[in-house]
């Protein structure tokens, strides 16, 4: 068999490989998104917001109460700014 048989038939089992994989995946796939969710753990995990914030403007305080109005139990919040001499600091 001369490689020019040889090299396509090669590539045909590669890619008969390859569709057999994905085929074998995509069932395992399906199987997992069709079975139910675990529960909720009991404690809810600890959550941190990081609002990076530059400038001032007129709505910059109502835009931050939003954001300290998140009804969750474990929340940090980190606001940050850029340097010292921010308007947004104030």
């Amino acid at each position: 068999m001369t490689i020019w048989m040889a090299l396509p038939a090669a590539a045909v089992c590669v890619s008969m490989f390859y569709y057999a994989a994905a085929t074998i995946a995509a069932v395992r796939f399906a199987r997992r998104t069709t079975s139910r969710l675990p529960p909720l753990p009991k404690v809810p995990p600890r959550v941190t917001v990081l609002k990076p914030l530059h400038g001032s403007s007129n709505s910059l305080a109502a835009n931050l109460v939003s954001f300290l109005e998140i009804a969750y139990p474990r929340v940090d919040f980190y606001f940050g700014v850029e340097n010292y001499e921010d308007t947004a600091i104030r």
